[in-house]
């Protein structure tokens, strides 16, 4: 990219670019769930794809491939002659940075020519690299909205390693749906060296559409939330998994905040789903033994009073470790996180992954996670809402209007949206596999306590949904990932596959 219009598009460069990682991820794994063909159709028009055409207006300089370095990086571009994988010529960039200095806070890069794409479509993205260091396979894609503005996104292609003699490297990339054009590059984001030849574009069949699976939950009770949000779901015949906090319900000082028996009783009666969200939605890492059963077995039996099976449960802040989870795993079928990410075949229910929905979450994004989970056959998005207001004071709020245009958005991807427990329910027959106790992947609230002060009323902190209490762990340590039971894995996807449509 060139510095003139750096200011405008590129100043996000890579810190953007982290955003589609799950995006890639979820193309990757598309194939493999759905059985997609990846037959070549056409190939959209690529400039000098192998730079060995002289530009017309400065035969220094390769056409259709412009350079860019910025921040930190300090990069040298040179239009390579021999040595090259195809051909005679092919593009090089190399770059030192300062010690201390991080990848995101600088790179060089060639990029094409902008190349026009069909919105929407699926592209195989090829080329040859040698390098020095690990680089990024990179898109940036841009087009028109619907309604008519004008819109660009960094796409994370794929993460490339050291290749000491020339490699070819493959991606997919699926266009966006408002994106008229594409441009290509290979990223260095660090020091060293990268060389680039003999690109390639090939459209590929689509990946073969699924409704996409939805569950729509809400935590901790506001009574905001049934004033404005849930007789919007009656009014479509929809139904949602609402995680109370048995503590709060019908308690003096509380009940202003949170719902009661009445609006618990009318939730079961219309037939949504209830599920525990502790007694006194305290951070479960930093509880006794003794109250973390109090709170997991009292409030099961709280709300279980209303005369319906509590099956789920949400942790408190979306805080938690795998010995709590190991635990929970004890009293409840299934355990919603916050996590961010679709849940994929085979589920685990004991860590069931959800995005928080908050002001600052648009439906063009939500809309992004409903397509991901149409492409991939048996992945299951959950969102995760809490209060509701018309003004949104705090993230943790939604607007109404805005909870009504997901709704229409959902409802006009014609998307198979029920509670938790029902998707499960649908599932039985096949009985998932059990897993392996697993360490924690994600959890970090959405609005802690930097983002939210905390509410004061009657002297009592007010619960603040998602968001770490202050003085608590918002987080949970340990990374790591769960093992992979390829065989199992493999009966249980036949298997599941032919459960649900």
């Amino acid at each position: 990219m060139n510095r003139a219009p750096r200011r405008a598009a590129a100043q996000t460069t890579l810190r953007s670019a982290r955003i589609p990682r799950l995006f890639v991820a979820l193309v990757g794994a598309t194939a493999a769930w759905s059985g997609a063909s990846t037959e070549a159709l056409a190939a959209p028009a690529m400039a000098n794809p192998s730079a060995e055409l002289a530009d017309a207006a400065d035969a220094t300089k390769p056409a259709g491939w412009s350079n860019n370095a910025w921040g930190s990086l300090q990069a040298t571009f040179t239009w390579l002659q021999g040595d090259c994988a195809a051909g005679n010529r092919c593009l090089r960039v190399e770059g030192t940075k300062p010690a201390g200095s991080t990848l995101d806070d600088g790179d060089g890069k060639w990029w094409s020519d902008p190349i026009t794409v069909k919105a929407g479509s699926r592209l195989t993205v090829g080329l040859r690299l040698r390098s020095t260091t690990t680089s990024r396979l990179m898109a940036f894609a841009t087009g028109t909205t619907s309604a008519g503005q004008a819109k660009e996104q960094w796409i994370l292609l794929q993460d490339a390693p050291i290749q000491a003699t020339w490699t070819p490297l493959q991606a997919t990339l699926d266009v966006p749906g408002w994106a008229s054009a594409v441009r290509l590059m290979v990223v260095l984001p660090t020091s060293g060296r990268v060389d680039t030849d003999d690109w390639t574009l090939v459209e590929q069949a689509a990946a073969p559409k699924h409704p996409a699976k939805v569950s729509i939950t809400f935590d901790d009770g506001w009574v905001t939330a049934y004033a404005w949000l849930v007789p919007e779901l009656d009014k479509r015949g929809i139904r949602a998994t609402h995680f109370v906090i048995s503590g709060y319900v019908d308690k003096p000082g509380y009940t202003a905040d949170y719902i009661g028996t009445k609006r618990i009783r009318e939730l079961l009666g219309n037939g949504h789903e209830v599920g525990s969200h502790t007694l006194q939605h305290e951070d479960m890492t930093t509880v006794s033994d003794a109250s973390l059963n109090d709170n997991l077995e009292l409030s099961k039996v709280a709300l279980a009073n209303f005369g319906t099976t509590i099956a789920g449960f949400a942790w408190p802040y979306g805080a938690y470790n795998a010995e709590l989870a190991k635990r929970a795993k004890q009293t409840y079928s299934y355990v919603r996180t916050v996590d961010p990410g679709l849940n994929l075949l085979p589920y685990d229910v004991t860590k069931l992954k959800g995005y928080v929905v908050a002001n600052s979450t648009t439906v063009d994004e939500i809309e992004s996670w409903v397509q991901q989970a149409e492409t991939i056959d048996g992945a299951w998005l959950i969102l995760i809402y809490h209060r509701a207001d018309p003004e949104a004071p705090l993230d943790s709020y939604v607007t109404p209007q805005s909870f009504v245009d997901t709704l229409d958005m959902l409802q006009a991807h014609n998307a198979d949206i029920r509670p938790i427990g029902t998707w499960l329910d649908a599932w039985k027959a096949q009985p998932l596999p059990d897993l392996p106790v697993w360490e924690v992947d994600g959890g970090e609230s959405f609005d802690a306590p930097a983002k939210l002060p905390l509410a004061e009323r009657a002297g009592v902190a007010t619960d603040l949904g998602c968001g770490a209490a202050p003085g608590s762990a918002t987080g949970v340590a340990g990374r790591g990932a769960v093992a992979t039971l390829v065989l199992a894995l493999a009966a249980v996807v036949l298997g599941l596959r032919r459960r649900v449509g």
